[in-house]
């Protein structure tokens, strides 16, 4: 059998790496937010892997990232593509504990990677990514107003980040340092209702037109009452209003509530992604 037509090559450098990788991704803007707003943040050299995949003709035709300890993330891809990432990592001994991507390339890495290593697939969740170019506010706002949460609210966006988290069951995002860093930087905002922080929500990952609304959340005592929705709807039209074109988010396909709240406030969904989780017959580095 003649090798696959598909090259991969893996970087240090992120700057090289956007140099290659960036117009690709950016034909599909939106669904690529995270990796377009997310590769111009890291150091250089960078401890995250960064691949990439390109054709005979030396296109690029998939990227795949992975921080250590996290889901590798792969962009859309050829089926050749994905089983030379899934050929890398076997080869350097590199064993991710799961793979967001859309359906079909989770299907085919795992396929593959089931067969390299033995490792069986559980837990799937149906991501969709949104975008919003115009906002509708709620039919019924929640009370009170929006502001950016500041160091005296650490403690609690400490906490809330941390029940976030466990809710959507990625436990890295509990990370103290990651709440301190996107509240200096100003992208975490509280909504307020009679002087008490009922909700958060975050933005990160500019694109060249749009940018990423994330840590959407309400504790449970506040919950049903319209302040997340509220939130998230100000929060984004502050985004629009400063010069963005549109907004994305993510969210779990399996929460048909957040997902009817986002498309009335403007939302439209545009792709959607799988994340699985992998369980590995043996420890592997």
């Amino acid at each position: 059998m003649s090798p696959e037509p598909f090259d991969l090559r893996r970087f240090d450098d992120p700057v090289e790496f956007a140099a290659l990788t960036r117009p690709f991704l950016l034909r599909h803007e939106a669904e690529h937010c995270f990796f377009i707003g997310h590769i111009p943040t890291l150091p250089t050299p960078t401890d995250v892997l960064l691949l990439a995949v390109t054709d005979a003709g030396g296109a690029t035709v998939a990227v795949a990232l992975m921080t250590p300890g996290r889901h590798i993330l792969m962009t859309r891809a050829p089926a050749g593509a994905v089983r030379a990432v899934a050929r890398h990592l076997d080869a350097h001994g590199i064993a991710p504990p799961g793979i967001q991507a859309p359906r079909d390339v989770v299907d085919e890495f795992v396929r593959s990677w089931r067969t390299l290593t033995g490792a069986v697939a559980r837990s799937p969740v149906s991501m969709g990514i949104h975008q919003a170019t115009r906002i509708f506010p709620p039919a019924r706002p929640a009370p009170g107003k929006i502001r950016t949460g500041e160091s005296a609210d650490l403690e609690l966006l400490e906490r809330w980040a941390a029940a976030f988290a466990q809710e959507i069951g990625e436990p890295q995002l509990a990370d103290p340092a990651i709440t301190r860093r996107r509240i200096m930087k100003g992208q975490l905002m509280i909504w307020e209702d009679g002087g008490q922080a009922v909700a958060m929500a975050g933005s990160a990952g500019e694109t060249p037109n749009g940018i990423r609304v994330n840590a959407v959340y309400t504790p449970p005592p506040f919950r049903n009452r319209g302040y997340a929705s509220t939130l998230v709807a100000t929060l984004s039209q502050q985004l629009l209003d400063a010069g963005r074109r549109f907004c994305f988010l993510y969210t779990d396909l399996a929460n048909p509530t957040s997902n009817k709240i986002y498309r009335a406030i403007g939302y439209e969904p545009i792709a959607q992604s799988t994340r699985i989780e992998f369980d590995h017959p043996n420890e592997r580095r």
